[in-house]
């Protein structure tokens, strides 16, 4: 917020920012908003800890924009790439094993699902499924190879635990794909194999409680 009045002191100034941060932080690990309760949101510069559905893991992140998940305290150890830039959001699957993330890269205005599977003491970041179907949806729109990748998101989970739900969509003032035609994808969430493509009026019918609410 830009202030025009010059008098202002500089402890006021440190004191409001100290107050929006502070709110910032009243949103973390609530609920995304405009998104489905099974997705949470990180904000930057705050401790966030989201708690796995059998509360025997916590993933973690903090103003060090690098990622923890905890059991008991301790940090298991993760392969892949620890760096998150929030605001991001995440989900915890039903079954405490996989958890992804809507990767913003620092804006929020874009998304790359990372998906991340608890072994034991291991965590292991899994990049196939971004890949198999931001290709999905290049293909079958034709895109150049010059052109962005779309955005992928992850809208949430079957309630075994079972089944992944994602969404691609173009970028804004992207070439690839009109972004009123979205599609939907069903995923198996072990395998990560694609088990169904959906149009954009079967996906807001499928998946009408875990779209945005300005895309239902």
């Amino acid at each position: 917020m830009a202030f025009k009045q010059t008098s202002i002191t500089i402890g006021f100034l440190v004191l409001l920012a100290y107050s929006s941060a502070a709110q910032n932080c009243q949103l973390a690990n609530r609920p995304a908003p405009g998104w489905s309760e099974q997705l949470r949101k990180l904000m930057p510069d705050c401790d966030n800890r989201v708690s796995s559905p059998d509360g025997k893991l916590i993933f973690q992140i903090g103003a060090d924009q690098k990622i923890r998940i905890l059991n008991e305290g301790r940090s298991l150890a993760l392969d892949g790439n620890l760096d998150l830039e929030p605001p991001a959001v995440i989900s915890w699957s039903p079954r405490s094993d996989v958890f992804f993330l809507n990767d913003g890269q620092g804006s929020g205005l874009s998304s790359q699902l990372r998906l991340f599977y608890v072994f034991g003491p291991r965590a292991v970041e899994n990049g196939r499924v971004n890949r198999s179907i931001s290709d999905a949806f290049r293909q079958e729109n034709e895109c150049e190879k010059s052109a962005e990748p779309p955005n992928v998101w992850g809208l949430g989970w079957s309630e075994d635990g079972q089944k992944l739900y994602v969404m691609a969509q173009t970028i804004v003032g992207g070439i690839c794909g009109n972004a009123e035609r979205f599609r939907g994808y069903v995923v198996n969430a072990h395998t990560g194999a694609i088990e169904r493509v959906l149009t954009t009026s079967q996906t807001r019918s499928r998946f009408r409680q875990l779209l945005p609410e300005n895309m239902r």
